[in-house]
C-alpha cells in the first residue's frame, strides 16, 4: 500500500470547489458511520436518511458508489437499502456488488477463534454496565460510547487479555469501540484498491478515486487513494493529522457534497 504523510488535512475551501476536484469520472468510496450517517449511541440508531439515500441512487446511475464499512456487509447493505452499489463489509474482508465478489479466505479460517473470543468477552463483561459485545463475520466489537470509567476499564482489560492470549487475531481502535479482527494484512485501503483493479478490468473509462470517511480506521483508506491519485476527504469537527486532501465538518456536510456531485452538470 502506499504510504502518505499525516498532515493536518486543510479545510475544503467550498463544497464546489471539492466536486471539482473529483474530475469528470469519480468513482465514490463511502464510510457509513460518522459520514453517510451520525453517529448513534448504539449501531442499530445509525440510519439513512432519505434524502442521502436517494442522492446516493441518483448517483449510482452515473458513477461507481461502494459503501466500504467496518460493519458486517449484509447489515450495512440492509441501512443503505440500494441495489446496484458496492458493499464492502467488516473493513473490506467481505465484498459484493454488480460483477465483484471477494470473501476472504483467511480470515475465513479464524471464524472458530473469533467465536471463542466473543464468548470470552461476554463472560468477562457480563457485570459492566454499558458495554455492548457485537460479533460482526470478521470481527469482535467492543462498543463502551455508554459505559462509566470503570466499566469501560474492566472491558479494556478483558481486550487486552483475550487478543493476548488467541493467536491470528489483532486489535484495532476506532471511535468508541475496540475491535478484535484477523490479523492479515488486510484494511479498507486494500478493499479500494482492489475495487479500483475491479474497475479498470470491467470498464474502459478512467476513474479517480475519491474516498470519504471520519474515523482513524479510514487513515488506510485515505493513504490508497492518495496513491492511485485521488482524492481522500476526512469528515471531522476539528483539525486533526490525516493523510486525507481535506476536511467538512460532519455528515450533514458530506450529504451536500454529495447533493452538489449529483447537480453538477
Amino acid at each position: 500500500m502506499s504510504s502518505s504523510a499525516a498532515t493536518v488535512a486543510p479545510d475544503c475551501e467550498s463544497l464546489d470547489s471539492l466536486v471539482e476536484r473529483f474530475g469528470p469520472s469519480p468513482a465514490l468510496f463511502l464510510d457509513y458511520d460518522g459520514t453517510l450517517a451520525p453517529i448513534q449511541p448504539r449501531p442499530e440508531q445509525a440510519t439513512l436518511s432519505e434524502d442521502v439515500r436517494r442522492t446516493l441512487q441518483q448517483l449510482a446511475q452515473r458513477y461507481p458508489v461502494a459503501i466500504v464499512s467496518g460493519r458486517e456487509r449484509t447489515d450495512v447493505e440492509d441501512l443503505v437499502g440500494l441495489p446496484g452499489l458496492i458493499y464492502a463489509g467488516s473493513h473490506g474482508l467481505d465484498i459484493a456488488g454488480p460483477g465483484v465478489r471477494w470473501d476472504s479466505p483467511e480470515a475465513g479460517h479464524l471464524l472458530p477463534t473469533l467465536d471463542q473470543a466473543f464468548d470470552r468477552l461476554l463472560e468477562d463483561t457480563g457485570s459492566a454496565s454499558g458495554i455492548l459485545i457485537e460479533r460482526k463475520r470478521y470481527a469482535v466489537a467492543v462498543h463502551y460510547r455508554l459505559a462509566a470509567e470503570g466499566d469501560k476499564q474492566l472491558a479494556w482489560e478483558s481486550v487486552e487479555r483475550v487478543c493476548q492470549s488467541m493467536s491470528g487475531l489483532r486489535l484495532a481502535k476506532g471511535k468508541k469501540v475496540w475491535e478484535l479482527r484477523p490479523d492479515i494484512d488486510w484494511d479498507k485501503g486494500r478493499a479500494i484498491e482492489w475495487l479500483c483493479a475491479q474497475l479498470r478490468r470491467s470498464e474502459p473509462a478512467s476513474y479517480l478515486p475519491v474516498f470519504i470517511g471520519d474515523d482513524v480506521t479510514d487513515e488506510d483508506g485515505f493513504r490508497s487513494v492518495a496513491g492511485l491519485g485521488g482524492v481522500g476527504v476526512l469528515v471531522a469537527d476539528t483539525p486533526r493529522p490525516s493523510a486525507a486532501t481535506c476536511r467538512v465538518p460532519s455528515s450533514a456536510a458530506v450529504a451536500g457534497l454529495l447533493e452538489a456531485l449529483q447537480n453538477r452538470a
